[in-house]
């Protein structure tokens, strides 16, 4: 959107310039400042079509910029830039109203399609804006010709309804990022404007495709499995979108399950009138709201003008609660293994723990070290090290239930949580997971090794312990006492080692880590 002005404001005079450069090829009219202070008296004197901002600035914050961009009423497009922001400053910062925050170092190519963006965002803001100015002139027509008072009046109160009505909708799906919250915001408050006996909002999620879908009559059963295949086959036309093999569209009811076997009302498809309205994102098709009345009124022009706003007002809604389910599942993550981090095993193990406190339930904490990972780093180098270590998660995830949690504890360790498991089970799993790693070849470049790991168990109630953190010490006390008796072992916490007959390496090519982890282990 080349000739729009732009207000740059970071500290860093290297980032300026850079920003500046690559902006100014576009075509943008970019000014540049350095302090938060002096950018609040640019934002009073001029008027800016966007505002891009580093959160932490000397003077006033990227917050307060924010906010006097807004309390100006400029409607400037305000985008914000950290470095690695906590989720809650990225919740917090667009639940004030900027269209999006940038994790530095910048991605420069990823911030052009962002301005871009924001820009269509704005200008599509100011175009519902003066949607209520022709409004206000409408009015004055209305007072100018009396003879068509009666029916101008009808006409504004019912477009006065429907901007309240975008506006309930806008406020309601703007303050929830759970997609079945948005979509029964949408269901039940255009039922109030546009009469329909189906509601249906199909979507593609980076997770697969969901079909919400509410209705105010009882169904058919039968009628599920078409509306699925349906739903698919609206998806794959409308938007392209390509099912995985075997994938079956999930189907969530957004008040009960319609579905009954008494009662239910028959399905016409002679007589029901269908309107079929695409979720876009700048011009991307990313679903399709359907509405359905089985007593065949067609819907007209002004409801299929209000449909489609609703369907890109729903669209956006949809994507930002996408990007928020990306940014949280990042944050609660490790980078390299994919496996939960430290601080969210931590939280985990605290509710966790105050649960079978209440249920007077068993609980087993396991750390896991894997032996000598330092001498694979000494030896092939730290990338093969960190293989090692996603191979090794997904080995250890392998051999875990669904209800338990495994996490990257730091560095090579990880910390296993089992719920409702006593320290004999504990000390069970321990086991195969202990025989799994010793018998897996880890294939390195020029060959393979055998990789062991030593394990801590501790456990609840056998223990005599009051919070989640004395159980880890007491398993990592268990884990040191494995790795001083010999390693490749499990130790659990109150009770005698588990003595496991070492595991001998497996031929590989470098004969010189093969001997130097068979000294290590102090036979």
């Amino acid at each position: 959107m080349a000739g729009e002005r732009v207000l740059v404001v970071d500290p860093d005079p290297g980032q300026l310039a850079q920003i500046e450069s690559h902006l100014q090829a576009k075509g943008y009219h970019v000014t540049l400042e350095r302090n938060g202070t002096r950018a609040l008296h640019l934002l009073r004197e001029h008027t800016f079509d966007l505002l891009l901002s580093e959160l932490d600035l000397p003077g006033a914050s990227g917050l307060q910029l924010l906010e006097e961009a807004q309390s100006l009423g400029t409607h400037s497009c305000v985008i914000l830039m950290a470095k690695t922001p906590p989720v809650e400053v990225v919740i917090a910062t667009l639940q004030k109203g900027a269209y999006s925050l940038l994790r530095k170092p910048l991605n420069f190519m990823a911030l052009e399609a962002t301005l871009e963006k924001g820009l269509e965002n704005r200008q599509a803001f100011l175009e519902i804006l003066g949607l209520s100015e022709d409004l206000k002139r409408a009015n004055l027509v209305l007072n100018e010709q009396k003879e068509e008072l009666e029916r101008e009046k009808r006409t504004l109160e019912e477009k006065i309804r429907e901007l309240d009505f975008l506006k309930d909708l806008s406020s309601a799906i703007g303050t929830t990022l759970d997609p079945k919250e948005i979509a029964l915001a949408v269901s039940s408050r255009l039922k109030t404007v546009i009469p329909y006996d189906l509601f249906l909002l199909s979507c593609t999620l980076e997770k697969g495709a969901v079909l919400f879908l509410d209705s105010g009559l009882p169904l058919p059963p039968a009628l599920g499995s078409q509306i699925r295949a349906q739903a698919l086959q609206d998806l794959a036309t409308l938007t392209g979108y390509l099912c995985r093999a075997g994938e079956e569209i999930q189907v969530e009811a957004l008040r009960g399950d319609p579905f009954q076997d008494n009662g239910a009302h028959s399905y016409g498809s002679e007589r029901a009138m269908e309107c079929k309205i695409v979720l876009s994102l700048a011009q991307k098709p990313v679903g399709v709201l359907n509405l359905i009345n089985f007593e065949g009124k067609p819907y007209g022009n002004d409801q299929m003008a209000l449909l489609h706003t609703v369907a890109n007002q729903t669209g956006l809604a949809l994507k930002n609660a996408e990007e928020h389910r990306k940014v949280q599942e990042m944050a609660n993550r490790d980078s390299l293994t994919g496996l939960l981090n430290h601080r969210t095993f931590q939280e985990i193990l605290k509710r966790e723990f105050k649960r079978i406190l209440r249920y007077k339930k068993p609980l087993a904490i396991g750390m896991i070290d894997i032996d000598h990972l330092k001498m694979v780093n000494d030896s092939y180098g730290h990338p093969t090290g960190d293989q090692v270590l996603r191979e090794m998660s997904a080995l250890l995830e392998r051999c875990i239930r669904e209800t338990d949690v495994l996490a990257r504890y730091g560095g090579d360790e990880f910390a296993l949580l089992l719920p409702e498991t006593n320290l004999g089970e504990a000390r069970i799993l321990g086991e195969r997971m202990r025989r799994t790693v010793e018998n897996f070849p880890f294939r390195l470049e020029g060959g393979e090794i055998h990789i062991t790991i030593s394990l801590g168990i501790s456990s609840y109630p056998t223990l005599d312990v009051s919070t989640g953190h004395e159980l880890i010490a007491k398993a990592d006390k268990a884990l040191y006492k494995s790795k001083r008796e010999g390693r490749n072992r499990v130790s659990t916490a109150g009770e005698s080692t588990v003595v496991i007959k070492n595991f001998p390496m497996a031929a590989s090519s470098d004969s010189k880590l093969q001997g130097d982890l068979w000294k290590s282990r102090n036979y």
